[in-house]
Order: C-alpha cells, then structure tokens, then sequence
C-alpha cells in the first residue's frame, strides 16, 4: 500500500493512502474563536466545513511551521459507530509517498507510542517509519468537536 510520509519533530510517520481523501499545499484557514490550540482552523471543500487538526500540535504542544512541505492531508475518518467525516490534518514535512508492504509492518514494544499516534513499525532504507492510527490519533476531545462542528 501506498503511505504519505510526513515528520513529527525528527520522526517520521506515514498515513495509509486509502485514508486520504486529498492533499493541499498550506492554505489560509478560517479560524474557530474559543478552540483548543491544536485546531488550526476550518475550510470549504467539496460544500462542507472542514475542521484541521495541527497534528505537531496535538502531539507535542507545537504549532506547525509555515513551510514549503507543510500540507493539509484531508481524510476520511470512520468512527467506531461507522459514520464517516471528513477531517483535515496539517502536517510537516509532507514531501514522500512510499509503498510499504503489509509484512513490513512490525510491533515494536522498545518504541513506544508516540503521543497518540499509534500504529506499527516500518524500517525503510534504515530509518523507522510509524503508522498514524486516525482512531488513535483523534481523542475523543477531538472527536466531540468533529461532531460538533458537522
């Protein structure tokens, strides 16, 4: 399967291409008065109001930098219920896509979790690859707001 590659801090991680809805470069996004700080704000697409999450932020409490390779990865989020929405996350570094086989994928219990990303362990060309897990990546915090911004 194909996976869009991005970066947290040093580390790389890679979101399944069948989660992906569309990608953006960088856009000027509407802002949410009162929102957490890891909402980066909302835009229009395909007629519906779509809600970005700066995953840097998310993840390790810092905003996303205002760089080239700086995206906006749209996907489609299932919730456990099986209703879907589509929600947008920015991310840093966005510049790869790999394909990474389903037997490349390893559980690493000497890798911890980073934050809540979840997901397994890949090494490509010598360098550790982790899955993002939308379920896992988006609390229910996160979610409490999807719903209520839908």
């Amino acid at each position: 399967m194909h996976y869009l590659c991005f970066k947290i801090d040093k580390n790389r991680f890679a979101i399944p291409s069948d989660k992906i809805d569309r990608v953006f470069p960088l856009l000027v996004l509407n802002e949410i008065a009162q929102s957490p700080s890891y909402v980066a704000g909302y835009f229009y697409y395909q007629e519906q109001f779509i809600l970005t999450i700066d995953v840097l932020q998310l993840v390790i409490n810092k905003q996303s930098s205002n760089l080239m390779s700086t995206r906006i990865v749209v996907v489609e989020f299932k919730t456990d219920n099986n209703k879907s929405y589509k929600i947008a996350l920015l991310v840093e570094e966005a510049q790869e896509t790999l394909e990474i086989a389903d037997h490349e994928w390893r559980i690493n219990p000497l890798l911890p979790k980073y934050g809540n990303v979840g997901g397994k362990i890949a090494n490509i060309n010598n360098t550790s690859i982790q899955q993002v897990v939308l379920n896992e990546l988006l609390s229910e915090e996160v979610l409490a707001l999807i719903h209520e911004h839908k």
